[in-house]
């Protein structure tokens, strides 16, 4: 941040050899001068976080070479709907906390986008369409805080390398289509504060990568259906969960269950969770351990069958059977290792991996 105050001087359109130009938090203010468009080789553009007015001016798509374009917190309105062309280079697009009062019609237009924030505008309407079927390549969509109605089409089934979905606080309305669960790359996915009806579709659950699910406030009428519950959401990955019905205090804990097994395992979880109930998981445990550290022995090694045995119940694929995290941390809290006498390390090791086989089928 410099403190720069004024308009940007139009000679910047002279610099035509730039390649990357940041201007951020800064305080200027007026348009965006229409000579920034010369700057062909430009493949970098950041203005956020100043007082930039009116129109993005349509000389910005003229930069071709452009694949990063931040224009986030001015006072931007949206740019001409004919004359602003599609950039076909950009891959990542903030237009966060503007003046926008609908979709641009160029962002369809951008066939490599990856990353796309529209949150905190003024945008009304339905999700266009063209959204939907045009952006094959967005992993991050954002478009929180809006004034979106209407449904959530089916086309959503096309964006599957969507990782963020964050649809909160709009007013979207109608079921939430199932379609949702084609998406199999999702980590997050947010649609709180919206005015949805009927039942949360049983489809989620196929969403194992899922780690932050937000439904709170969003008009469900429905309990969460079954197999949601005590089967497909008990093979998630869910560090938070925020419904705003039959919430107990056992939400948290299969989430503190799965990253205190990737701790041990050292990897991602759901590579180990189908061997939980394998006889093999059971018998040679230590061999699952992460690769990266010494295999515990003595009193490490009891310390930590100890507490793989609460881990597992953590993640029991039973919620109803799983402790409570202040039964978790009261565990933990009075923890104490029996004393024993020195064994040797393969002695310890065969007798720890006993035990575990046996936690494993509690």
């Amino acid at each position: 941040m410099n403190n720069l105050v004024g308009e940007i001087p139009a000679g910047i359109g002279n610099a035509t050899k730039l390649k990357i130009l940041y201007l951020s938090s800064n305080n200027f203010t007026f348009p965006i001068p229409p000579e920034m468009g010369n700057i062909l080789q430009l493949q970098v553009l950041s203005l956020n976080n100043n007082s930039l007015l009116n129109q993005i001016p349509v000389q910005l798509s003229n930069l071709q070479n452009l694949w990063f374009l931040d224009l986030g917190a001015n006072y931007l309105e949206n740019p001409d709907p004919v004359q602003f062309k599609g950039m076909a280079s950009i891959t990542e697009l903030n237009l966060t906390y503007n003046y926008l009062t609908e979709v641009p019609p160029f962002v369809s237009k951008c066939p490599k986008l990856v990353s796309l924030d529209l949150s905190l505008n003024t945008i009304t309407g339905q999700i266009p369409i063209h959204l939907l079927t045009s952006l094959r390549n967005l992993t991050i969509l954002d478009m929180t805080n809006n004034y979106f109605e209407g449904l959530i089409l089916a086309e959503i089934k096309n964006l599957t390398n969507l990782k963020h979905m964050k649809l909160g606080k709009n007013k979207l309305n109608g079921t939430i289509p199932k379609e949702i669960g084609l998406l199999s790359n999702l980590e997050v996915l947010e649609l709180n504060q919206n005015v949805f009806q009927g039942p949360i579709p049983s489809s989620i659950g196929n969403l194992h990568r899922l780690r932050r699910l937000d439904l709170h406030k969003s008009g469900l009428n429905s309990s969460i259906p079954t197999n949601l519950t005590y089967l497909d959401m008990s093979g998630n990955s869910l560090t938070e969960l925020a419904l705003s019905m039959k919430v107990t205090e056992k939400c948290d804990v299969y989430g503190f269950g799965i990253v205190a097994l990737e701790i041990l395992v050292g990897r991602y979880p759901q590579e180990v969770l189908p061997c939980l109930e394998s006889e093999e998981f059971g018998q040679h445990f230590l061999d699952f351990l992460d690769k990266r550290l010494a295999p515990p022995k003595g009193i490490a090694a009891e310390v930590l069958m100890l507490v793989l045995r609460l881990i597992l119940k953590c993640i029991h694929k039973n919620p109803l059977c799983r402790p409570t995290m202040n039964h978790v941390s009261q565990e933990l809290l009075t923890l104490t290792v029996p004393s024993f006498q020195h064994v040797d390390t393969a002695q310890s090791s065969a007798q720890l991996d006993s035990e575990i086989e046996i936690a494993t089928f509690i």
